[in-house]
Order: structure tokens, then sequence, then C-alpha cells
């Protein structure tokens, strides 16, 4: 008896304990699936951290383009002081400050110091910083889609799986149907003494009986499984019941795609090369920014600075500064050079080096990409044509169970014309089950190598 293999990848996937009674009942189709993977999946939801943090690198570098505001304010203790009357001559002359120290003259000090700068031309430190950063937004949204195109595939594989362990509970209770009618028949026929059926015959039956039952088992299995394990990636809470819209295993799409179109599309859409096309771009803007350290940054200056102290008098004097009792404003433009040497060419052919290393990256993902798509491609027209093919045979092969069944009950045959019509009916019937299930599969696969897999122009899976 053929087990049907494509469901024993099942016991691969995670989280494929038994579904339990209580908690809701949520029905599925292929396309809800998708869309709640990639709404409440909780691995992709955490990969989202990698674009809020490429978002806050370019909000930062856009924050450097306006001015930057230092203030500081603070409380100080300092002591009175007064001009001195005028002589006789009507001089004005300053008191000793310290040398006539009296702790009771001591006042507080309010000092505060506001200094903006303003960027007006740093030589492209800042605008390539933000193409960088705005590359690498890109590259992580990229990121994020490869990684989503992963958990995507694995939830098409436990979809189509429990369709096809849930299409293969039917096949079997017509085998056990048949099988059944064919053992009381024996039975019937060995009590009487029947010249024409053996004990052999019974054994025979009954064991094609017991081959159908341990398939019903291990389909049953794989229906439980596979449920539990999309409750699990759909991040439905536990106790969770899962079923599909779906009662059999039909393909999702019959429309051929020609393969020149599927790797034009292929080389517009996957996320791998978006990845890394924006990753260069990013790494070779950050190269030009080092380098643009040989320049200076041109910048305006303004700056008040200002403290008050009671009982001590504000000086006059364009020459003296009070620093504990004044108002002072002012504003200059100005350039300012920070060189290490020739530290700002090395970092950026270090960087560039790393552009380099995507680039091959990049070339690589180019030249195996169409071997990629076509394998797939090749994979889904086989299936297709399969499909096609037992769409003519299956039929014959049920005629003959049923043939063959009625010329054992009259008489005309003996049991193994049963049990190899049967046998060749599971044979066929699985072979159609894993027909449509590698067309399905693979239709998965093309989408995620052409890069729209849960995307808006994903025509090929789920085909909705």
């Amino acid at each position: 008896m053929h087990r049907p293999s494509a469901i024993i990848l099942v016991l691969f996937a995670p989280a494929l304990a038994s579904a339990q009674e209580e908690g809701g009942v949520v029905t599925l189709t292929r396309a809800m699936a998708i869309q709640r993977v990639l709404d409440e999946n909780p691995e992709l939801r955490a990969n989202q951290a990698d674009v809020v943090i490429a978002q806050a690198r370019t909000k930062q570098v856009d924050a450097a383009k306006y001015p930057s505001i230092d203030v500081t304010v603070g409380v100080a203790s300092s002591l009175a002081a007064r001009n001195s009357d005028p002589d006789e001559n009507g001089v004005r002359s300053e008191r000793a400050s310290y040398g006539e120290f009296d702790i009771g003259q001591l006042r507080p000090a309010f000092l505060g110091r506001l200094t903006a700068i303003q960027p007006i031309h740093t030589f492209g430190k800042i605008g390539l910083r933000e193409e960088a950063a705005d590359a690498a937004l890109e590259a992580a949204r990229a990121q994020g889609r490869i990684g989503a195109a992963d958990v995507l595939v694995q939830v098409a594989m436990l979809y189509e799986s429990h369709l096809y362990a849930k299409d293969i509970l039917f096949f079997v209770k017509d085998i056990k149907s048949v099988a059944g009618r064919s053992i009381e028949e024996t039975e019937a026929r060995l009590e009487v003494g029947a010249f024409d059926v053996t004990p052999q015959d019974l054994l025979r039956l009954k064991t094609a009986l017991g081959a159908a039952i341990l398939i019903e088992n291990f389909a049953q299995a794989a229906i439980s499984q596979t449920a539990e394990g999309l409750r699990a990636y759909l991040a439905y809470p536990p106790g969770t019941r899962i079923q599909t819209q779906e009662d059999y295993l039909d393909p999702v799409n019959d429309e051929p795609t020609a393969l020149e179109g599927l790797i034009a599309l292929a080389r517009d859409q996957r996320p791998e090369l978006v990845a890394l096309a924006q990753g260069i771009k990013a790494y070779d803007k950050l190269a030009d920014a080092e380098y643009a350290d040989w320049f200076p940054n041109i910048f305006a200056l303004g700056f008040v600075s200002g403290a008050w102290t009671p009982d001590r008098d504000q000086q006059q004097s364009r020459f003296v500064v009070d620093p504990l009792n004044h108002f002072v404003a002012g504003a200059l433009v100005g350039a300012q050079w920070k060189i290490q040497w020739d530290t700002a060419t090395h970092r950026a052919a270090e960087i560039r080096a790393e552009a380099f290393r995507l680039q091959q990256l990049e070339a690589w993902a180019s030249t195996g990409l169409p071997a990629e798509v076509n394998r797939y491609h090749r994979e889904v027209v086989r299936a297709r044509a399969d499909v096609e093919q037992l769409k003519i045979t299956l039929p014959v092969t049920q005629e003959w169970v049923v043939r063959a069944s009625a010329d054992y009950a009259a008489g005309f045959d003996d049991s193994r014309g049963v049990t190899d019509a049967v046998a060749a009916f599971v044979t066929m019937k699985n072979n159609q089950l894993d027909a449509v299930y590698r067309l399905n599969l693979n239709l998965a696969e093309l989408a995620k190598a052409t890069g729209t897999l849960g995307r808006p122009q994903a025509s090929l899976y789920p085909g909705e």
C-alpha cells in the first residue's frame, strides 16, 4: 500500500500539539490564512523592528539639517557689588570685591546661555547620509518581505497538507466499504463451504482493510497536526480550532504563465534583489559622506548669554563682561574642519568594500534567479500535466474496482482481483492528490521566487 508521501512533510511542522476541544472555531480560506499571517504572526511583527530602527535613523539624519540648540541654565552664588559714588573730581571708582569679603554680601546668581548652530553647507555630509538612510530603510522593508515569504511558504505547506489529509479520509472510506463488503461476502461463502473462496482470500481482504485503516489513522493525525500548526503560525490563541472552507484538495490556479514573464516579474519584484540594490546604494552614499569629511562645514552660529545677581550693578564697559551680571548676544558665520590625517579616505574605502560585497551577491542572485524560477515553473507544468492525465486514469481505475468487486461477489473472480484493483485505485488516487498538492505548493514556491507571495500581485498563490 503506497503511503501518501506528501503528508509526511507535516511531521516537520512546528507546534504540532493536538488541537484542544475548547475555544472558538475559525474557518479559513488560503487568502485569509496568508493575510492573517502577514498581520498577526509574531515572528513577522518582530521583524518590523528593523524597519522601525531604519525609520528612526532617517529621522535622525533629517534632524541634522536643522539648528542644533544648546541651552545651559544654573544658579550660583555671588557677592553683592555696587559702583562707588563719584569722588570730589566726579570720578567713579570700584570698591575692592574680595578683599572686603563678608558672608552677608552673598547673593544668588542666575545664569543662562543659549547657542544655536545652523548648518549652511556641509559638502554632502548630511545630504548623502540622508540618501543612505532612505536606501537602508527600503532595504529593511525588503528584508522583512524575505522573512514573510519564508513563513508564507510554510503556511501554504500546512494548508495544502491539511486538505491532502482531509481528501484521503474521503477515499479511504470508499476503500473500507469495498473491502468490508468483500470480507462479509467471503465469510458468508466460507460458512456454506463455497468452493470458489479460500481462507487465504479472507486473509488477503482483511490485510487490505487493515492497510486502509492505517492510512486513515495517519490522515486523522495529519489533520490534527496541520490544523494546530496553522493555529500557531496564524497566532490564534490556544484552544482555537482551525478548519478550512474547502473540503477537497483542488488546484488553486489553472492559468499557465510564460516563463519569460515570470523571470521578468522576479527581476522586478524579488525582495532579495531589492534589498541588495538598496543596500549597495546605502553603502555607496555613506562612503561618499565619509569622504566628505575632507571638506569643512559652513555654519551660522547665534548665541545669547545672560546672568543676574541681586545687589550687583551691571558693567557698562565694552571691554569687561561680568560673568555674574550681564546680557550678551551675538552671531557669526564660520567654517569648521575636523581632519584626522587620511582617516576619511580609509573609512570610505572600508564602506565601499561592503558595497562591493553586496554587488557580488547581487550578481550571483541575478544569475541564479532565472534558474530558480525555471525550477518551480517546470514543477508546476509537470504537476498540471499529471493532474490532466489522472483525470483520465482515475475513473478507469474506479471502474476497475467496481467491476472487480462485482465479479468477486458473483463468483467470477477470486479476491486477488479485488485487492489488485483496490491497490491500484489507492495508488492512482494518491498520485492524483500528490499531483494537486505539488501543483499548489510549487505555485506558492513560484510566487515566492517571483517576489509576489503575500503581495497584491499574488495571482499565482493563493490564486483568489
